[in-house]
């Protein structure tokens, strides 16, 4: 499961990262007021050290908060964090709820699939590939073999999407050719849609 990072208001803040060099974050605070600020950053550090300031203006001062570790799908995670705090709390304007706390949503953070964000130059780390499933790290070695490490430590990506599909498929039914065919798909699927973020 993902490691889902906790902070307190002021003594942590030192320790929140700061620019992402590639993906973004999921975020929440929480105000000693009560409400629960959710949402996204590219920036964590700036982000959680505006809501002393912006809360401020409100009455509000922080508390604690959680944070993701950097991925590429932050966006799509983020209407999921949404989704999920509309049915478990109490909607207030924009993105702040009651009713929640952040025990609760580091929890729903951690339950949710995070994709490796690649740099510019297509590298991937093979441990950030494989670390958000726990079913993907069994076969890291035949992905090792067949993408080959450069001297940095990351696998970079040379194929077309297509073929990065097949690749997939064809390496977890290498592996699993035991495991029933659904789980197969499923799995090429998700290592299909991590290589072509690279491609």
């Amino acid at each position: 499961m993902i490691a889902i990072q906790k902070f307190r208001y002021p003594q942590d803040l030192g320790k929140v990262p700061g620019r992402a060099p590639r993906g973004g974050y999921l975020y929440a605070v929480r105000y000693h007021e009560g409400p629960i600020k959710i949402g996204r950053t590219v920036d964590p550090r700036r982000r959680v050290g505006q809501h002393s300031t912006r809360g401020a203006a409100f009455g509000y001062h922080p508390a604690e908060g959680c944070l993701s570790p950097a991925h590429a799908n932050y966006q799509s995670n983020e209407r999921a964090l949404i989704v999920y705090a509309k049915e478990n709390g109490i909607s207030e304007v924009g993105e702040f709820f009651r009713g929640l706390s952040i025990i609760g949503i580091a929890e729903f953070m951690a339950s949710l699939t995070y994709d490796p964000a690649a740099d510019a130059a297509g590298k991937v780390s093979l441990d950030e590939l494989l670390v958000a499933d726990p079913f993907m790290q069994r076969f890291a070695a035949t992905v090792a073999e067949f993408f080959g490490r450069q001297p940095d430590g990351s696998y970079i990506v040379r194929y077309s999407n297509h073929v990065l599909g097949q690749v997939a498929e064809s390496l977890i039914r290498h592996e699993f050719d035991q495991r029933a065919d659904h789980d197969v798909k499923d799995a090429a699927r998700r290592l299909g849609e991590a290589l072509c973020s690279t491609a």
